[in-house]
């Protein structure tokens, strides 16, 4: 029973008990005549009663008029069902024509409203649909309104200001607030809203942790970041997450733009020590290159190499820029060395047999062309998806496949003395 009735209910007892109170306490007085029009006398307390009951039915009369169509009558009820069975059946037109109906006799009734804006989209009229939803979270702020409305609104193609929604989830009754958070953060990633993202992935975390983990933040914080060209973002989201590969490369790029190359270079350098990807070490090479420096490139992926103990990642790019330079017999040196290292590495034969047959010797250079064809698709570093196992050719920031971020890891296999592989991701 809703509120105002039991308000209503308590009021008229009161006010029986008031009249009863007063006629028990003055009945001498109530037995005096009445006069009416045309000689006509009728008992005071007759005329008492009658006035309090035509009183009372005018008040309820008046409270059934405050919000008439709020309520299902008679007749909106029985069009509302209708429109129910021809939902049920597919029968979206004669739907339509019966919701009407009923929402003519009942026009704020939540439940004709969210029937509408159901039939309205599978009509195809979504715009219709989005006004159904959001007259029925009007009516009663309910997650289920709301989370029709944001299923809707894509398909509306409307310019919706995400400011509203996000006071529309605030509206919700906490039990359900963190549902709707959640929709609405899922609507405004898919918008590329990540101002609004944050605001809403922060206030949904305050409030259940387990529902908005980190990662997710970390996300978002990073399209944030993308977005605004914001090398502060950028540089706070490393410092939180040192293993998160697309900020260092985002970052990266944006240094490069704004020719802040030494910079630029520093944090490639952090990042492949944090994450060994070779993606940075490709990236100061080609900077470099690009400059026209190739002895500082040799010296950047030199120091790389000491920094970090001899890396195997790091020796290979380092032979493999020798041999683009021209400077072959450093490539050997380093190539050969890399042999007993690694049960495998992208191109290692290829480079072996390049050098030796420029070299004149061709023994040696065929022994690594047959080496070279049993490993004929790897003459590149593979990757593949830590979420769904996908492989791929390069190195992306997303898993092409199922989306995720930071996902994408390096396959390679090291051998160590007791021959065990141990892959480097």
């Amino acid at each position: 029973m809703k509120i105002r009735t039991i308000v209503l209910i308590s009021l008229i007892v009161l006010i029986l008990i008031f009249i009863s109170t007063a006629m028990y306490m003055n009945h001498e007085l109530l037995k005096t005549s009445f006069h009416l029009p045309a000689g006509l006398e009728v008992d005071l307390d007759r005329v008492l009663i009658l006035s309090f009951f035509a009183g009372t039915l005018g008040a309820f009369l008046m409270y059934r008029s405050v919000r008439p169509a709020a309520n299902l009558t008679w007749r909106s009820s029985h069009h509302f069902i209708r429109a129910l069975n021809h939902l049920y059946a597919d029968q979206y037109e004669d739907a339509l024509e019966d919701i009407e109906k009923a929402y003519r006799k009942s026009g704020n009734n939540y439940d004709i409203l969210m029937t509408m804006g159901v039939i309205h989209k599978r009509l195809g009229h979504f715009k219709g649909s989005v006004t159904d939803f959001r007259k029925a979270f009007s009516r009663k702020a309910t997650v289920q309104a709301f989370l029709k409305l944001l299923d809707v609104l894509p398909e509306a193609n409307l310019e919706w200001d995400h400011r509203e929604l996000f006071k529309l989830a605030q509206k919700i009754r906490k039990e359900s607030r963190i549902t709707a958070y959640r929709a609405l953060l899922t609507y405004l990633k898919q918008s590329g809203d990540w101002v609004r993202a944050i605001k809403v992935y922060w206030k949904g975390r305050k409030e259940d942790s387990e529902h908005f983990p980190e990662n997710e933040g970390a996300e978002i914080r990073y399209e944030l970041g993308k977005t605004r060209e914001s090398e502060h973002i950028l540089k706070e989201l490393i410092a939180d997450f040192p293993d998160f590969t697309p900020a260092y490369v985002r970052y990266g790029q944006l240094l490069h733009k704004k020719g802040k190359i030494s910079e630029m270079l520093a944090v490639m350098k952090q990042g492949f020590s944090r994450t060994h990807i070779v993606v940075f070490l490709q990236m100061i090479e080609d900077v470099l290159l690009e400059q026209g420096n190739p002895e500082t490139a040799v010296e950047e992926l030199g120091q790389i190499v000491l920094n970090e103990n001899h890396h195997v990642l790091a020796r290979f790019y380092l032979g493999k820029l020798y041999y683009r330079l021209e400077m072959l017999e450093k490539a050997r040196e380093i190539f050969e060395s890399l042999e007993g290292e690694v049960a495998y590495i992208p191109a290692l034969n290829y480079y072996l047999a390049r050098i030796y047959h420029r070299k004149g010797e061709y023994h040696t250079a065929v022994h690594y062309l047959e080496q070279l064809v049993g490993q004929a698709h790897l003459l590149d570093f593979h990757f593949y998806c830590s979420q769904c196992g996908t492989q791929m050719n390069e190195w992306a920031e997303r898993c092409p496949q199922c989306g995720c971020i930071n996902s994408v890891r390096m396959i390679f296999e090291e051998l160590k003395s007791d021959s065990t592989p141990i892959f480097m991701l």
